[in-house]
């Protein structure tokens, strides 16, 4: 019998849920702390994700709510058995699987299975749908007609291949999302843990002051701060939503404004460095370049993004004349001096090994995470930072992890299709005869696409197919490698906030209980740089950091010329009302400044020309404001 006042015991599959969690968060320590040549064993890393994925599944179908669950507590067992076998049997299938078609066709049937039916539960039909049509197409491409036949595969070779190939299912795809995101989502939960939501709330908060309106601010800023972070848009929407939105509809802005806000800040958390999305950490390996390089090319675009956004908040505020904010959010920023101080410890850490001591972006995860927790636990005891909850967060890092792990799993397998198959070099041509008809059409077909297949995909996903086929492309007609893959992130990324099925914006409004597609919409309008910006990645890569100083400092000026501008022109008021002449003006202006018009005519005298009319509009407007308001500066 239970005492009186004691936690009643866990169900058995919560506990079996959380060891399963721990182990996945785990388990990828074996591989990035180097462990097997440590200890002088011969342990491929396919082995190690292999056994992760078994784990991954396992978790998936022990967490599902389906009327049959003993059917899911046997995909429970399957799924570890399956884990367990491959890791043990890999080394001997990886080079003899061609001697022993059965056991590998096999092992690839079993993949098939759990894969897509863990798929088909995390994310929907979408992935599996494309998947399936790859597989037939695998086994029937040679039928077709010869400008899109594909190469001839049996089905004892496919199977064979999705199962054991370390170009498939256990490729570089499967492996960064075991050995490089699951340490960045153990960093970012410690970083919770340790009250970074709360110290970012209050940076918000301070930075709103008593401006009108100001409830903005601390979305925008406390969403990215968060995002950043959590690398998840949906996931940040309903941890930052729930005080963010209430808060600005208290403060005036509409249920639409104050939804899409905190979609779109969400949304922009995967493109903030220094811990940005998943996607990010792939394209790294893809580019095999360190993700050091990735961070610094995405801080420019990061702050034109969220620069934008703060400013039309900031003139939609004056334009409804907003009163002052004087919410109180939690306790004052000085009270969080020991918590502000163990986040400063942290990317310090984390930036000081990957800059100062290039340690591989996981290793360095993984030392700030270790900093943290040592941390926690020496000065945070008394509130709470315990052994017990250090072992809580690691099991929800696994747990949380086990989505993307099986994302990037059945992703491996397409892409390995795509090039077994010959199909992603055919799409590839296709798109490059696009290319070389105008490579503006290129970019615009390939835009579309990827808000096509993101209505039903993550980030991660649409990244990794458009990774595979048009950014190559881009590549060969002469865009820098870093500007052709930041442009299909991007454009993956925005999927999440552009209708028909835009997934942090419905969540968004389902907080704010407004319409979907109304927010969807408002945020296509408050996110619009985020749509011109990977444009200015490919003809303007100085955007990205790319270039001499020079031409860096250029595009920054730029941007702080043009965003007010563009900004101002859509919201029809900047620190006053603009006629409607003024607007298009406005907009027209920013636009011409931003777009690489000095390379059609004119030159750096152009652009010298643009900068210097947008500055003095600025001027005009500023000095016309304040003779009319002198409150209004």
């Amino acid at each position: 019998m239970t005492p009186a006042g004691a936690p009643s015991p866990a169900p058995f599959e919560a506990i079996g849920a959380r060891g399963l969690g721990l182990l996945v968060a785990l388990l990828p320590l074996v591989v990035v702390l180097g462990l097997p040549a440590r200890l002088g064993l011969f342990i491929l890393d396919e082995q190690v994700a292999a056994l992760i994925l078994g784990v991954a599944l396992a978790l998936v179908f022990l967490r599902a709510k389906s009327r049959f669950r003993p059917l899911d507590l046997a995909l429970v067992a399957i799924s570890l058995g399956y884990g367990i076998a491959l890791a043990a049997r890999f080394p001997v299938l990886s080079e003899g699987a061609f001697f022993r078609p059965v056991e590998a066709a096999g092992f690839g049937v079993v993949a098939i299975v759990l894969v897509v039916e863990g798929m088909r539960r995390v994310v929907g039909w979408t992935l599996t749908v494309v998947f399936a049509v790859l597989v037939a197409y695998a086994l029937v491409g040679h039928l077709l007609p010869a400008a899109v036949a594909g190469r001839t595969m049996s089905a004892w070779q496919l199977l064979s291949f999705l199962g054991t190939d370390s170009t498939a299912l256990l490729g570089p795809t499967l492996a960064i999302a075991c050995f490089v995101i699951v340490p960045f989502v153990l960093f970012g939960r410690l970083l919770v843990a340790v009250g970074a939501a709360e110290v970012f709330d209050a940076v918000g908060a301070k930075m709103a002051g008593r401006a009108p309106g100001g409830s903005g601010r601390v979305t925008i800023v406390s969403s990215m701060l968060f995002g950043t972070v959590s690398g998840s848009a949906v996931a940040n929407v309903m941890a930052n939503g729930v005080v963010t939105i209430g808060m600005m509809r208290r403060n005036g802005y509409t249920k639409e404004q104050a939804a899409a806000s905190e979609a779109v800040s969400s949304v922009g958390g995967q493109i903030m460095p220094p811990v940005m999305g998943a996607a990010a950490f792939i394209m790294a390996e893809f580019l095999r370049v360190p993700y050091a390089t990735i961070m610094v090319a995405a801080i420019i675009p990061a702050f034109l993004f969220y620069g934008a956004i703060l400013l039309q908040l900031e003139f939609t505020a004056r334009k409804l004349g907003l009163p002052a904010f004087e919410e109180k959010i939690g306790r004052p920023l000085s009270s969080y001096r020991l918590e502000a101080g163990l986040l400063v410890i942290a990317f310090v850490v984390l930036l000081g090994a990957i800059f100062q001591f290039n340690l591989p972006a996981e290793l360095a995860a993984l030392t700030a995470a270790g900093a943290l927790a040592l941390a926690g636990l020496s000065l945070l005891r008394a509130r709470g930072f315990t052994a017990r909850k250090l072992v809580h967060e690691v099991a929800e890092t696994g747990m949380g992890s086990a989505d993307v792990l099986l994302v990037c799993a059945l992703a491996g397998m397409i892409i390995g299709l795509l090039t077994a198959t010959g199909l992603g070099f055919t799409l590839s041509f296709l798109l490059l005869e696009i290319g070389k008809f105008s490579l503006f059409a290129l970019l615009v077909v390939t835009a579309i696409v990827s808000l096509v297949l993101g209505m039903g995909l993550p980030t991660t996903a649409v990244y990794l197919l458009l990774a595979t086929l048009a950014a190559p492309t881009l590549i060969q007609l002469g865009v820098p490698a870093i500007a052709a893959h930041m442009f299909v992130f991007y454009y993956g990324m925005l999927s999440m906030i552009t209708p028909p099925v835009a997934l942090a914006a419905f969540a968004a409004a389902s907080i704010a209980q407004a319409s979907p597609m109304r927010v969807g919409w408002e945020s296509v309008k408050l996110g619009w740089v985020a749509f011109l910006v990977p444009f200015l990645f490919v003809y303007q890569p100085a955007t990205l950091a790319i270039g001499p100083a020079t031409d860096i400092a250029l595009a920054v000026l730029a941007c702080l010329v043009a965003v007010p501008l563009v900004a101002a022109g859509l919201i029809g008021h900047a620190l006053g009302p603009l006629a409607p002449h003024l607007r298009l003006g406005a907009v027209g202006l920013g636009l011409l400044i931003l777009t690489p018009v000095d390379r059609l005519v004119g030159g750096m005298a152009t652009e010298a020309v643009l900068l210097a009319l947008g500055a003095a509009a600025i001027g005009w407007h500023v000095a016309s404001a304040r003779r009319a308001t002198p409150s209004a500066a």
